[in-house]
């Protein structure tokens, strides 16, 4: 076997390994870094923001825009809404603001739609007692 001969074949194994191991790799990587970036929760006593901002952004009014960019700054400004909360808001602000409403629109939707419903406390259930066959008259 020739120098040139082992070269090709030692390329072809690079460009299989290559295939078949990095580069599902690296889409795993990227797929988990790109799918863990969600937006974060902002409680319930604020989701009347996010339902502002997504009027805001579908009706493409930059008065509610900035009528919700106020309500923000007075909530951080309690402590009511956190940083990073904020900063979600404001990106989507910056968005409409450049008249991207599209991109401003999908992600104020985004930001809705990933919020969870909070659970205060357990809820406890109580299933009703089952009368035995025959006992109904009783």
């Amino acid at each position: 076997m020739t120098t040139s001969n082992r070269l090709s074949q030692h390329d072809g194994r690079n460009t299989i390994r290559l295939r078949w191991i990095v580069l599902p790799g690296l889409s795993l990587l990227l797929g988990m870094v790109v799918g863990c970036a969600k937006p974060p929760q902002v409680g319930a006593a604020n989701l009347d923001l996010i339902e502002a901002l997504a009027t805001a952004t579908s009706t493409q009014k930059p008065e509610l825009i900035e009528r919700c960019s106020k309500m923000v700054e007075e909530r951080s400004a309690q402590g009511k809404l956190g940083r990073e909360q904020a900063d979600e808001f404001a990106a989507i602000f910056a968005l409409a603001r450049a008249g991207d409403w599209d991109k401003a629109r999908d992600r104020a939707y985004a930001f809705r739609d990933a919020q969870q419903p909070e659970v205060t406390g357990e809820v406890e259930r109580k299933l009703p007692e089952l009368k035995k066959p025959g006992t109904a008259g009783r």
